[in-house]
């Protein structure tokens, strides 16, 4: 009899042990770092844990989310009691797992530094392709970057954009936008002095107010640009049926402050008419029923057909129609 209770005393201290490991053996062991440094911008359990066990509970937990990572040069402090129910609202059960955690759990974000040298090479890269395909020279006097910019791990990107920048060729803030894989990170703005020079027409002898300007009247020459680009007339075509609106000095540079556009068709006057197909012209004879300015829009008489149609002021006594 005393052999069959000891039998069963060993039986049952067994299965107890056996219920035990088997118990062990399923519960997760989270252990829990006290600093960690992440690339990324969610921060996982994974990141700031070793975590043991049986598989299948090891990878759901590693996927647990503990929310955003602090921002570059930014420390986070993760409560103990977050971790406990972040892994509770994961369906584990305080018996499926054990966790060992310091009092205090901080997070860094990895970062990376975007030096000033690159931040202005991509800059005046940018300023330089906006004149590539002009005959403007130009040079740069200033150009003030922050020395660099902290920015999260991967692939940079440094953006410009000269388009909204009214007058390039005075003092200017160029905003400049960092991008990380993509996505904005940061804007930072530069001051930025340009200097540039260019051919422009000056007057080639005094011009009196509402004079019209001949091809004659200007000269080409190179002056260093202080205004925007679209100010100055630079194309002979830019001279065609303009008039002073004041007194020009001789090598004042004409502006488009300093003239208007002139009538070059008044109504009644005799007019070549243009019609323009590719390459093919035909030419007759009209009558303007208005007067018009070069890109006016005017009603003339095609005086051998007799019909009225509507035409567009080219030059002095010329319209122009496509068909």
């Amino acid at each position: 009899m005393k052999k069959v209770i000891i039998s069963f005393s060993i039986f049952t201290f067994l299965l107890v042990l056996c219920i035990q490991n088997t118990s062990a053996q399923s519960k997760a062991y989270i252990s829990v770092k006290s600093q960690t440094i992440i690339e990324n911008e969610i921060i996982y359990l994974r990141d700031i844990a070793k975590i043991s066990g049986k598989q299948e509970s090891v990878e759901l937990l590693k996927k647990i989310s503990l929310g955003y990572s602090p921002n570059v040069g930014m420390v986070r402090e993760i409560p103990v009691r977050k971790l406990n129910l972040s892994i509770a609202a994961a369906g584990f059960s305080p018996n499926d797992f054990s966790i060992s955690s310091p009092e205090k759990i901080f997070v860094k974000r990895a970062s990376q530094k975007i030096e000033e040298i690159q931040i202005r090479e991509s800059v005046k890269k940018a300023i330089f392709k906006q004149f590539e395909d002009s005959e403007i020279s130009i040079s740069i006097l200033r150009l003030d970057i922050p020395a660099s910019v902290e920015a999260p791990l991967g692939n940079a990107e440094i953006n410009t954009d000269l388009s909204k920048i009214r007058n390039v060729f005075a003092p200017f803030y160029l905003p400049i936008e960092i991008r990380i894989n993509g996505k904005r990170y940061r804007l930072i703005s530069a001051k930025v002095e340009i200097e540039a020079f260019a051919e422009v027409f000056v007057a080639a002898n005094d011009l009196a107010k509402n004079k019209r300007v001949k091809v004659s009247d200007a000269v080409l020459k190179k002056i260093r640009l202080k205004k925007p680009l679209l100010s100055y007339l630079y194309k002979k075509e830019d001279l065609r049926g303009i008039k002073t609106i004041r007194d020009l000095s001789k090598n004042s540079v004409l502006t488009r402050d300093s003239i208007v556009k002139d009538i070059v068709i008044k109504s009644g006057d005799l007019v070549r008419i243009v019609g323009q197909s590719g390459k093919l012209q035909l030419v007759v004879t009209g009558e303007a029923r208005a007067s018009g300015r070069i890109g006016d829009r005017i009603t003339v008489k095609n005086l051998q057909s007799k019909k009225i149609i509507q035409a567009t002021v080219f030059d002095e006594g010329v319209v122009k129609i496509f068909f």
